[in-house]
């Protein structure tokens, strides 16, 4: 298949799907907890789910962001292959990372921006629906545009826009581990 600095028909319907069911999927695990339960904290180290809320709420414009700040610089074409060869890893189905492996940036910790649940879900779906917006509508050349990942190396800005939904479907996997510890209050 020739390579083009556009996504294709094939890669915008992949993204568009995948940002809708990583949505649905921050949904579900949030519904139904109560005020007690989303701000308890396995231990000192971890994220309460309400401080996972907020983390997620404020990434997609952030992630939003870099991609157009990766859009600001020049293209780099000549690594397209390259980087293009790792795509399995945002069309695959969801596979946690372990935890610690990639460190968010102080900007994107949780800084007490949302009193509940449902305050960080408003911010997040109205932030979601901008990146939807944008995966629907743009002709940028996302393919030929690189920013570095601090764990995975060159992603360019296509990868980026996936790994939205990916980040989100990460975390919500950690509000489900959240659930399953056995202090966590039971309403």
């Amino acid at each position: 298949m020739e390579r083009t600095s556009r996504m294709n028909d094939e890669e915008r319907k992949l993204a568009v799907d995948r940002l809708h069911t990583s949505r649905d999927k921050f949904k579900s695990v949030i519904e139904g907890v109560s005020a007690e339960q989303a701000k308890f904290k396995p231990s000192a180290e971890q994220w309460s789910i309400l401080e996972l809320a907020e983390h997620i709420a404020i990434s997609d414009q952030s992630l939003r962001g870099l991609i157009r700040r990766a859009l600001e610089r020049p293209a780099q074409p000549e690594l397209m292959e390259q980087v293009q060869a790792n795509d399995y890893r945002y069309h695959r189905e969801f596979r946690p990372h372990p935890k610690g492996v990639n460190k968010a940036p102080e900007s994107m910790h949780p800084h007490d921006r949302f009193a509940t649940l449902a305050d960080a879900a408003a911010e997040f779906n109205k932030q979601r629906e901008a990146t939807v917006a944008y995966a629907n509508e743009t002709q940028d050349d996302l393919r030929d545009h690189m920013s570095p990942h601090p764990v995975f190396g060159a992603m360019d800005a296509y990868q980026w826009l996936m790994a939205c939904s990916l980040h989100v479907e990460s975390h919500s996997h950690h509000i489900e581990e959240v659930k399953k510890d056995p202090g966590y209050p039971s309403a």
